[in-house]
Protein backbone atom coordinates (compact mmCIF):
# COMPACT_ATOMS: atom_id res chain seq x y z
CA UNK A 1 0.00 0.00 0.00
CA UNK A 2 1.19 3.65 -0.66
CA UNK A 3 2.66 5.43 2.02
CA UNK A 4 3.04 9.03 0.53
CA UNK A 5 1.26 10.96 -1.87
CA UNK A 6 3.22 12.94 -4.60
CA UNK A 7 1.31 15.82 -6.29
CA UNK A 8 2.86 17.42 -9.92
CA UNK A 9 1.09 20.90 -10.39
CA UNK A 10 -0.52 23.24 -8.19
CA UNK A 11 -2.76 25.39 -9.92
CA UNK A 12 -6.76 25.98 -10.41
CA UNK A 13 -7.24 21.86 -10.22
CA UNK A 14 -5.12 21.16 -7.30
CA UNK A 15 -5.88 23.80 -5.39
CA UNK A 16 -9.89 23.20 -5.80
CA UNK A 17 -10.10 19.48 -6.44
CA UNK A 18 -7.40 17.69 -5.53
CA UNK A 19 -6.02 19.37 -2.46
CA UNK A 20 -9.85 19.48 -0.99
CA UNK A 21 -9.92 15.86 -1.93
CA UNK A 22 -6.63 14.72 0.05
CA UNK A 23 -7.55 16.38 3.06
CA UNK A 24 -10.98 14.77 3.55
CA UNK A 25 -10.30 11.48 2.04
CA UNK A 26 -9.87 8.81 4.40
CA UNK A 27 -6.78 7.51 3.60
CA UNK A 28 -3.01 6.84 5.71
CA UNK A 29 -0.50 8.57 4.01
CA UNK A 30 2.86 9.32 6.00
CA UNK A 31 4.05 12.53 3.86
CA UNK A 32 2.71 14.78 1.26
CA UNK A 33 5.38 16.31 -1.72
CA UNK A 34 3.73 18.99 -4.10
CA UNK A 35 5.74 20.02 -7.46
CA UNK A 36 5.26 22.88 -9.01
CA UNK A 37 6.65 25.51 -11.53
CA UNK A 38 5.35 28.40 -9.02
CA UNK A 39 7.72 28.83 -6.63
CA UNK A 40 5.77 28.39 -3.28
CA UNK A 41 1.95 27.75 -2.84
CA UNK A 42 -0.16 28.40 0.22
CA UNK A 43 -2.58 25.15 0.76
CA UNK A 44 -4.47 24.96 4.01
CA UNK A 45 -5.17 21.86 5.99
CA UNK A 46 -2.50 18.73 6.29
CA UNK A 47 0.98 19.15 6.27
CA UNK A 48 3.08 19.22 3.03
CA UNK A 49 6.45 19.34 1.50
CA UNK A 50 6.59 21.59 -1.26
CA UNK A 51 9.52 22.26 -4.20
CA UNK A 52 9.01 25.11 -6.47
CA UNK A 53 10.38 25.22 -9.95
CA UNK A 54 10.24 21.87 -10.64
CA UNK A 55 8.30 22.30 -14.20
CA UNK A 56 11.32 21.76 -16.16
CA UNK A 57 13.76 20.29 -14.32
CA UNK A 58 12.99 16.77 -12.92
CA UNK A 59 13.79 17.03 -9.10
CA UNK A 60 11.77 14.69 -7.16
CA UNK A 61 13.37 13.41 -4.36
CA UNK A 62 14.70 9.34 -4.70
CA UNK A 63 12.58 8.49 -1.23
CA UNK A 64 9.40 9.53 -3.14
CA UNK A 65 10.00 7.09 -5.90
CA UNK A 66 9.25 3.97 -4.15
CA UNK A 67 5.57 3.18 -2.34
CA UNK A 68 4.45 6.80 -3.76
CA UNK A 69 0.76 7.18 -5.57
CA UNK A 70 1.63 10.08 -7.84
CA UNK A 71 -1.02 13.01 -9.03
CA UNK A 72 -0.61 14.49 -12.54
CA UNK A 73 -2.49 17.65 -12.82
CA UNK A 74 -0.46 20.16 -15.06
CA UNK A 75 -1.45 22.06 -17.66
CA UNK A 76 -2.17 18.78 -20.30
CA UNK A 77 0.32 19.35 -22.56
CA UNK A 78 2.63 18.79 -19.83
CA UNK A 79 1.07 15.25 -18.55
CA UNK A 80 3.10 13.27 -20.68
CA UNK A 81 7.01 14.55 -19.70
CA UNK A 82 6.03 14.37 -15.87
CA UNK A 83 4.97 10.67 -16.80
CA UNK A 84 7.74 9.28 -18.57
CA UNK A 85 9.80 10.62 -15.22
CA UNK A 86 7.60 8.54 -12.95
CA UNK A 87 8.28 5.11 -14.40
CA UNK A 88 7.80 2.46 -12.26
CA UNK A 89 5.76 4.58 -10.26
CA UNK A 90 1.82 4.51 -9.38
CA UNK A 91 0.85 7.87 -11.49
CA UNK A 92 -3.14 8.77 -11.73
CA UNK A 93 -3.15 11.61 -14.92
CA UNK A 94 -5.85 14.18 -15.12
CA UNK A 95 -8.02 14.44 -18.44
CA UNK A 96 -6.84 14.42 -21.48
CA UNK A 97 -4.23 12.61 -21.18
CA UNK A 98 -2.29 14.93 -23.69
CA UNK A 99 -3.60 16.71 -26.74
CA UNK A 100 -1.84 14.86 -29.68
CA UNK A 101 -0.88 11.51 -30.06
CA UNK A 102 2.71 12.44 -30.84
CA UNK A 103 4.04 10.48 -27.13
CA UNK A 104 1.29 8.73 -26.26
CA UNK A 105 3.16 5.19 -27.31
CA UNK A 106 5.04 5.33 -24.39
CA UNK A 107 2.68 5.02 -22.04
CA UNK A 108 0.33 2.80 -23.91
CA UNK A 109 -0.20 -0.75 -21.95
CA UNK A 110 1.67 0.90 -18.71
CA UNK A 111 -0.55 -0.67 -15.93
CA UNK A 112 1.08 2.21 -13.50
CA UNK A 113 -0.80 4.86 -15.48
CA UNK A 114 -4.62 5.48 -14.28
CA UNK A 115 -6.00 7.93 -16.42
CA UNK A 116 -8.78 10.00 -14.27
CA UNK A 117 -12.03 11.46 -15.68
CA UNK A 118 -13.44 12.67 -12.33
CA UNK A 119 -17.36 13.17 -13.99
CA UNK A 120 -16.92 9.29 -14.47
CA UNK A 121 -17.14 8.92 -10.49
CA UNK A 122 -20.15 11.46 -9.80
CA UNK A 123 -22.92 9.31 -8.22
CA UNK A 124 -25.47 9.37 -11.27
CA UNK A 125 -23.44 8.36 -13.49
CA UNK A 126 -22.26 5.76 -10.90
CA UNK A 127 -25.91 4.23 -10.55
CA UNK A 128 -26.36 4.46 -14.48
CA UNK A 129 -23.46 2.08 -14.84
CA UNK A 130 -25.79 -0.45 -13.05
CA UNK A 131 -28.42 -0.13 -14.83
CA UNK A 132 -27.50 -2.98 -17.42
CA UNK A 133 -30.36 -4.17 -18.40
CA UNK A 134 -31.45 -0.44 -19.77
CA UNK A 135 -28.23 -0.21 -21.86
CA UNK A 136 -28.85 -3.17 -23.42
CA UNK A 137 -31.90 -1.88 -25.16
CA UNK A 138 -30.51 1.77 -25.64
CA UNK A 139 -29.97 2.79 -29.34
CA UNK A 140 -29.22 6.88 -29.15
CA UNK A 141 -27.38 8.93 -26.39
CA UNK A 142 -27.81 12.83 -25.88
CA UNK A 143 -25.37 14.99 -24.03
CA UNK A 144 -25.94 18.16 -23.44
CA UNK A 145 -22.79 20.30 -21.23
CA UNK A 146 -23.73 24.28 -21.50
CA UNK A 147 -21.63 26.07 -18.34
CA UNK A 148 -22.98 29.92 -18.23
CA UNK A 149 -19.12 30.45 -16.52
CA UNK A 150 -16.64 31.57 -19.13
CA UNK A 151 -12.62 30.75 -18.59
CA UNK A 152 -11.32 31.88 -15.49
CA UNK A 153 -8.69 34.64 -15.76
CA UNK A 154 -5.09 33.43 -15.36
CA UNK A 155 -6.33 29.10 -15.70
CA UNK A 156 -4.61 27.83 -18.44
CA UNK A 157 -6.96 27.38 -22.08
CA UNK A 158 -7.73 24.07 -23.14
CA UNK A 159 -9.69 23.46 -26.68
CA UNK A 160 -13.08 22.30 -24.88
CA UNK A 161 -13.04 19.79 -27.64
CA UNK A 162 -10.64 18.01 -25.60
CA UNK A 163 -11.33 19.46 -22.04
CA UNK A 164 -15.01 18.84 -22.37
CA UNK A 165 -16.11 16.19 -24.98
CA UNK A 166 -13.49 14.73 -23.17
CA UNK A 167 -15.72 13.79 -20.71
CA UNK A 168 -19.13 13.01 -23.28
CA UNK A 169 -16.21 10.31 -25.28
CA UNK A 170 -15.16 8.95 -22.39
CA UNK A 171 -19.57 8.31 -20.78
CA UNK A 172 -20.44 6.71 -23.72
CA UNK A 173 -17.20 4.24 -24.18
CA UNK A 174 -17.77 3.40 -20.48
CA UNK A 175 -21.59 2.92 -20.79
CA UNK A 176 -21.16 0.92 -24.08
CA UNK A 177 -18.46 -1.26 -22.48
CA UNK A 178 -21.26 -2.23 -19.94
CA UNK A 179 -23.27 -4.44 -22.62
CA UNK A 180 -20.56 -5.04 -25.18
CA UNK A 181 -17.04 -5.81 -24.80
CA UNK A 182 -16.16 -4.29 -28.18
CA UNK A 183 -16.45 -0.89 -29.47
CA UNK A 184 -15.91 1.41 -32.07
CA UNK A 185 -16.33 4.81 -32.36
CA UNK A 186 -16.76 6.85 -35.70
CA UNK A 187 -17.44 10.76 -35.92
CA UNK A 188 -19.42 11.99 -38.88
CA UNK A 189 -19.64 15.73 -37.95
CA UNK A 190 -17.24 17.96 -35.43
CA UNK A 191 -17.80 21.74 -35.20
CA UNK A 192 -16.20 23.88 -33.08
CA UNK A 193 -16.33 28.00 -32.37
CA UNK A 194 -15.56 30.13 -29.48
CA UNK A 195 -17.29 33.07 -27.20
CA UNK A 196 -16.22 36.52 -27.72
CA UNK A 197 -17.10 39.86 -25.83
CA UNK A 198 -16.75 38.62 -22.54
CA UNK A 199 -17.85 41.48 -19.78
CA UNK A 200 -17.64 39.57 -16.71
CA UNK A 201 -14.35 40.33 -15.11
CA UNK A 202 -13.26 37.19 -13.57
CA UNK A 203 -13.84 35.70 -16.95
CA UNK A 204 -10.56 36.30 -19.88
CA UNK A 205 -10.81 36.41 -23.45
CA UNK A 206 -9.57 32.95 -25.53
CA UNK A 207 -7.84 32.10 -28.56
CA UNK A 208 -9.41 28.48 -28.12
CA UNK A 209 -12.52 26.41 -28.88
CA UNK A 210 -14.63 26.84 -26.20
CA UNK A 211 -18.07 25.45 -27.87
CA UNK A 212 -18.51 22.19 -30.24
CA UNK A 213 -20.55 19.42 -31.30
CA UNK A 214 -19.95 16.36 -32.17
CA UNK A 215 -22.18 13.77 -34.11
CA UNK A 216 -21.38 10.01 -34.54
CA UNK A 217 -21.99 7.01 -33.35
CA UNK A 218 -20.43 3.97 -31.21
CA UNK A 219 -21.19 0.35 -31.99
CA UNK A 220 -19.86 -3.40 -31.77
CA UNK A 221 -19.34 -3.43 -35.78
CA UNK A 222 -21.77 -6.59 -35.72
CA UNK A 223 -25.32 -6.28 -33.86
CA UNK A 224 -25.03 -3.17 -31.32
CA UNK A 225 -25.14 0.28 -32.21
CA UNK A 226 -26.03 3.51 -30.57
CA UNK A 227 -26.21 7.29 -32.39
CA UNK A 228 -24.90 9.94 -30.25
CA UNK A 229 -24.80 14.07 -30.60
CA UNK A 230 -22.86 15.49 -28.20
CA UNK A 231 -23.47 19.28 -27.25
CA UNK A 232 -21.29 21.16 -25.05
CA UNK A 233 -20.72 25.31 -24.99
CA UNK A 234 -18.75 27.48 -22.07
CA UNK A 235 -19.82 30.93 -21.67
CA UNK A 236 -23.39 29.67 -22.80
CA UNK A 237 -26.61 31.50 -21.91
CA UNK A 238 -27.40 29.31 -19.08
CA UNK A 239 -26.21 25.95 -17.71
CA UNK A 240 -27.39 22.62 -18.20
CA UNK A 241 -25.52 19.30 -17.65
CA UNK A 242 -27.85 16.12 -18.72
CA UNK A 243 -27.26 12.32 -20.26
CA UNK A 244 -30.42 11.00 -22.00
CA UNK A 245 -30.59 7.45 -22.96
CA UNK A 246 -33.18 6.70 -25.37
CA UNK A 247 -34.21 3.04 -26.58
CA UNK A 248 -37.46 1.18 -28.06
CA UNK A 249 -40.53 3.29 -25.94
CA UNK A 250 -38.30 4.73 -23.20
CA UNK A 251 -35.86 7.80 -22.31
CA UNK A 252 -33.90 7.98 -19.36
CA UNK A 253 -32.75 11.19 -18.12
CA UNK A 254 -30.14 11.98 -15.68
CA UNK A 255 -28.03 14.64 -14.47
CA UNK A 256 -24.65 15.54 -14.92
CA UNK A 257 -24.05 18.58 -12.76
CA UNK A 258 -21.90 17.31 -9.73
CA UNK A 259 -19.38 19.10 -9.10
CA UNK A 260 -16.62 20.13 -6.66
CA UNK A 261 -13.84 17.76 -4.93
CA UNK A 262 -16.03 14.68 -4.14
CA UNK A 263 -15.35 12.39 -7.51
CA UNK A 264 -11.41 13.17 -6.77
CA UNK A 265 -11.81 12.37 -3.15
CA UNK A 266 -13.76 8.87 -4.89
CA UNK A 267 -10.97 8.41 -6.80
CA UNK A 268 -7.94 8.31 -3.72
CA UNK A 269 -10.39 6.22 -1.47
CA UNK A 270 -10.47 3.87 -4.44
CA UNK A 271 -6.98 3.79 -5.45
CA UNK A 272 -5.67 2.80 -1.45
CA UNK A 273 -8.23 -0.41 -1.87
CA UNK A 274 -6.24 -3.52 -2.43
CA UNK A 275 -8.24 -3.89 -5.89
CA UNK A 276 -9.60 -0.24 -7.01
CA UNK A 277 -12.57 -0.22 -9.45
CA UNK A 278 -11.40 2.09 -11.42
CA UNK A 279 -14.52 3.60 -14.69
CA UNK A 280 -11.80 4.14 -17.05
CA UNK A 281 -9.04 1.77 -18.54
CA UNK A 282 -5.69 3.56 -19.61
CA UNK A 283 -6.63 1.79 -22.86
CA UNK A 284 -9.81 3.48 -23.37
CA UNK A 285 -8.22 6.74 -22.49
CA UNK A 286 -6.06 6.45 -25.25
CA UNK A 287 -9.22 5.59 -27.88
CA UNK A 288 -10.74 8.86 -26.36
CA UNK A 289 -7.91 11.02 -26.77
CA UNK A 290 -7.17 9.15 -30.86
CA UNK A 291 -11.19 10.15 -31.25
CA UNK A 292 -10.55 13.38 -30.77
CA UNK A 293 -7.28 14.05 -32.31
CA UNK A 294 -9.00 12.88 -35.36
CA UNK A 295 -11.99 14.83 -34.98
CA UNK A 296 -9.98 18.15 -34.52
CA UNK A 297 -8.49 17.11 -38.13
CA UNK A 298 -11.66 17.10 -39.61
CA UNK A 299 -13.63 20.01 -37.21
CA UNK A 300 -15.50 22.54 -38.97
CA UNK A 301 -14.93 26.05 -37.90
CA UNK A 302 -17.84 28.08 -37.32
CA UNK A 303 -17.92 32.28 -36.64
CA UNK A 304 -17.81 33.11 -32.84
CA UNK A 305 -20.76 33.48 -30.57
CA UNK A 306 -20.85 36.37 -28.33
CA UNK A 307 -20.62 35.25 -24.59
CA UNK A 308 -23.54 34.58 -23.06
CA UNK A 309 -25.40 33.27 -25.66
CA UNK A 310 -25.43 29.85 -27.25
CA UNK A 311 -23.51 29.40 -30.99
CA UNK A 312 -26.24 28.99 -33.76
CA UNK A 313 -24.83 25.23 -34.64
CA UNK A 314 -25.86 23.77 -31.42
CA UNK A 315 -29.39 25.45 -32.03
CA UNK A 316 -29.68 23.39 -35.00
CA UNK A 317 -31.79 19.79 -34.96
Amino acid sequence: MFQKLGVVGCGDCVKNRWWPAINNASIDVKDVLICSLEPSCTLKGRPYTYKGNTFSHWDIPSDYLNNTLWIVATPPRYHLHYVKGLRNCKVMVEKPLDLSLDEIDVIKGDKNVIPVDHKLMNDSIQCLFQKVDLLSNVNKVNITFYDQAGIINGRWQVDSLFDIQWHCLSLILALFKKVSQNAIIDINKCVVSYYTGVTPPKYQSVDVGTASLLKGRISDGALREWEFTFRQCIGASYTDKTVILYGPGFGEYVRWDETGYKSHEKYLIEMFKPEPQLPQSLGDAVEVLTVLVSAKGEMERELPYHFGTLPKFLLDK
